[in-house]
């Protein structure tokens, strides 16, 4: 009962973030993007270093890359290079109540990248209430709440996602 509860109120807080036009990317070209909010799970570390990686590449191009990991776990993570929060920094309706993920929703990225293939809620809810002028998830998530979705079908890894949004990066150019 109490579950289904927080579904309902999660679902009514979803629903008026759902996108109704298409956002294009600014100037139509990769190249002209500044900033880049990436959201992931950082529960497990095996991602940390191919995320980190995929950062500094964006950083050495010139870009403004944000982190924000969410921990889905009780006690908090020792110290990480990322920002991040945990299942404390989550409310009753599954939905981020931490400072740090209000702050990384309310920033206007060029771009927000979703690199959680599990469709977390509260990750999903991060992506559906950002400011982000365009948003790539993967296949997995609610295509209501983003403007290109990449499938890797049942195999999915870290690396060939992140190698994926990069060629599709390229393509669009």
């Amino acid at each position: 009962m109490l579950t289904r509860l927080k579904q309902i109120l999660y679902n009514f807080k979803l629903r008026r973030y759902r996108t109704t036009n298409l956002h294009l990317l600014p100037d139509k070209h990769f190249q002209n993007i500044k900033s880049i909010g990436i959201v992931f799970d950082a529960t497990s570390e095996k991602n940390h270093k191919s995320i980190l990686n995929f950062q500094n590449k964006l950083k050495d191009e010139g870009r403004d890359v944000q982190l924000l990991g969410f921990f889905n776990q009780k006690e908090e993570p020792g110290p990480q290079t990322f920002s991040y929060f945990y299942i404390d920094g989550v409310g009753f309706a599954m939905t981020p109540t931490s400072d740090v993920a209000k702050q990384f929703i309310e920033h206007p990225f060029d771009v927000l990248i979703n690199l959680d293939y599990d469709c977390n809620t509260t990750i999903n809810y991060i992506c559906a209430a950002s400011r982000a002028l365009f948003k790539i998830g993967p296949a997995t998530g609610n295509p209501d709440h983003y403007d290109l979705m990449i499938d890797l079908g049942e195999h999915y890894k870290m690396g060939p996602f992140i190698k994926e949004i990069r060629s599709t990066f390229n393509l669009i150019n």
